[in-house]
This record gives C-alpha cells, sequence and structure tokens, in this order.
C-alpha cells in the first residue's frame, strides 16, 4: 500500500549511522536467543508449567508465521525497486507477517501474565505492564525503520501472537488437568495390577497345602 510505504520513508528520514546501530542491536532483544533465555529464567525462576506454556507459544505462532510467509509471498519493502525506502537492515525471507512482531508479543503477553500473577505493589505492576507496551510498539517502529516490514505485517503478527496466547491461556489449565487425570488413573491401575500379582502366590499356596492334607 502507497501509505505504508510513505510510513516506513517518514520513519527513515534524519536516520544517523548511530541510531540506525542501535535498531539494529535492539532488533535482536526479539530472538531466539532471547527466547531461550527468558524460558529458562521462567523455569528456574517461577514455574515449570509457565515456561513451558512460553515455549509452545512461540513454537505456535513460529509455525504459522513460517507457512504464511510462504503463502502471501510479500516482498520485503526495501527490496521493491523505485518506492524509495532504504536498507538498514538485510533479512532473508518474506514479508509478511512479521516475526520479530509475532516473537515480541508473545513476550510482552507472557511477561504481563507474570507481573500480573506476582507483582502485588501497584506501581510496580502499571510500570511494569506500560514498559512491556513500550517494548511491544518499539519492536513495531523498528521494524518499520529498518525497512523490512510493513504496517500490516506488524499488525498481523501482534494479532497471531495474541490469538495465540489467549488459547494456551484458557486451554492450558484444562489440558494440564486431563493430563494429570490421565497420569493419576495408569498409577492406580499399575498399583492395583501390583497388588493382584502380590496376593496371587499366597492363594496358590493356600490351595495346594489344602490338596496335601
Amino acid at each position: 500500500m502507497p501509505f505504508e510505504v510513505e510510513v516506513i520513508k517518514a520513519l527513515q528520514q534524519g536516520a544517523t549511522r548511530d541510531f540506525i546501530y542501535v535498531q539494529r542491536v535492539f532488533s535482536y532483544t526479539a530472538s531466539v536467543f532471547v527466547v531461550l533465555v527468558l524460558a529458562l529464567v521462567f523455569y528456574f525462576a517461577y514455574n515449570k508449567r509457565f515456561a513451558l506454556s512460553f515455549l509452545i507459544t512461540q513454537g505456535i505462532t513460529y509455525g504459522i508465521g513460517f507457512i504464511l510467509k510462504r503463502i502471501i509471498a510479500r516482498p520485503r519493502p526495501y527490496t521493491v525497486i523505485g518506492n524509495g525506502i532504504l536498507c538498514f537492515m538485510e533479512e532473508s525471507g518474506y514479508s509478511m507477517p512479521s516475526g520479530h512482531s509475532l516473537c515480541a508479543m508473545v513476550i510482552t503477553c507472557f511477561v504481563i501474565w507474570l507481573v500480573c500473577r506476582s507483582v502485588k505493589d501497584k506501581w510496580a505492576k502499571g510500570f511494569s505492564i506500560a514498559g512491556m507496551l513500550v517494548y511491544l510498539f518499539a519492536m513495531g517502529y523498528n521494524r518499520m525503520f529498518l525497512g523490512v516490514h510493513y504496517l500490516t505485517d506488524i499488525l498481523l503478527g501482534w494479532a497471531i501472537s495474541l490469538l495465540a496466547f489467549l488459547a494456551v491461556y484458557f486451554l492450558e489449565p484444562k489440558v494440564y488437568a486431563f493430563i494429570q487425570k490421565k497420569i493419576e488413573q495408569k498409577h492406580a491401575k499399575d498399583k492395583e495390577g501390583a497388588n493382584n500379582t502380590s496376593t496371587t502366590p499366597n492363594s496358590e499356596v493356600k490351595s495346594s497345602s489344602k490338596s496335601v492334607k
């Protein structure tokens, strides 16, 4: 869309070398490495189930993004000749949806979820949530400024990740309860089988002793 091209060109005006470098570095805060580090922090410092849900949601959004990129096959803004968009950072693959926006939205949702569950102070909670929202919008700005994504790429990425998070948020307790129930049933069945096995030899000994008499 012409409007999206003009937005990117407006964001790129007056860009300095130092600012471009900062934006390049910032883009790595939505990388696989950061996701794994956060998952480890969640796992050891908070809750194993929370960490697993985080990784599952990231995996779901990555898979959806991977498929949609190949279906839509939208070229990246800086690769389109004649639109006046500069390339401040080269990226491989297609443009829609934005993978960094997918990742950043999942990180934002889970950190806010964690803050709401564990932080009691209202001011600390409010500042933490505001900080994560700033991070999310800064990542959206980052992808457009670098010339690697259009606005709709970012909006679609956010929407997909938000829906995936909501699905995990509402379904995870039910799935976990179902798995726990199946595990408990299996343990009870195994215990019952072990008890039956242990009582069988005693009954056989008693019957054999009676036959000898």
